[in-house]
């Protein structure tokens, strides 16, 4: 079953059209179907318009925060799809994109695997048999969450990360108890290892 058109996804698609109608985010669907594993599969539709391949993630879990975060990654990759066109630089098959802003830490790295024409693949890059990008995944989401500056969004963030990306957080002082959480992730910088 694909994702509902909102009328709030409406009105962005229109302000991206009249503000910068060269770029993609304005023109294409960005869309998820179930897998038969229970997974999702969120994939664009619609950058051929701008001579690019159209991306894919499969065997996303089916979490609607973590939906959100997919499209926001996707978008980024599209970005950089165009920018290194226009740059005469083309990605390609197997080439490695890092989908963080220069002032985020956490390199959110994937591999772009070309399926089919037309058609290109985000994964980690040590993926396994489970071809969900959940490192690159569990940072992006601490950048995305990093820029907000909020303490409570952080902590969220942390801990979708921890349950997308099961690895050993650092901390710059001791782990916390359970109820001083707040305090310490507002003194803290968490990061994946």
């Amino acid at each position: 079953m694909a994702a509902r058109r909102t009328f709030r996804t409406r009105l962005v698609k229109l302000f991206w059209r009249l503000v910068t109608p060269s770029h993609p985010r304005g023109w294409i669907e960005v869309d998820w179907e179930e897998q038969p594993d229970g997974n999702l599969r969120v994939f664009t539709e619609g950058l051929e318009r701008f001579d690019l391949p159209d991306l894919e993630i499969l065997d996303c879990p089916a979490d609607r925060i973590l939906l959100g975060y997919m499209h926001g990654m996707l978008f980024v990759a599209t970005g950089a799809l165009q920018l290194s066109n226009e740059e005469g630089r083309p990605i390609r098959d197997k080439d490695i994109l890092d989908l963080r802003t220069e002032e985020e830490e956490e390199p959110a790295q994937v591999r772009i695997l070309q399926i089919r024409e037309g058609i290109f693949r985000l994964e980690d890059l040590d993926a396994g048999p489970n071809r969900f990008p959940s490192a690159a995944t569990a940072n992006y989401v601490l950048n995305s969450a990093d820029r907000l500056r909020r303490a409570d969004k952080l902590l969220d963030a942390a801990i979708l990360a921890s349950e997308i990306h099961a690895k050993a957080f650092s901390y710059d002082v001791a782990p916390p108890d359970d109820d001083d959480w707040m305090d310490v992730i507002k003194q803290m910088h968490v990061h994946i290892i």
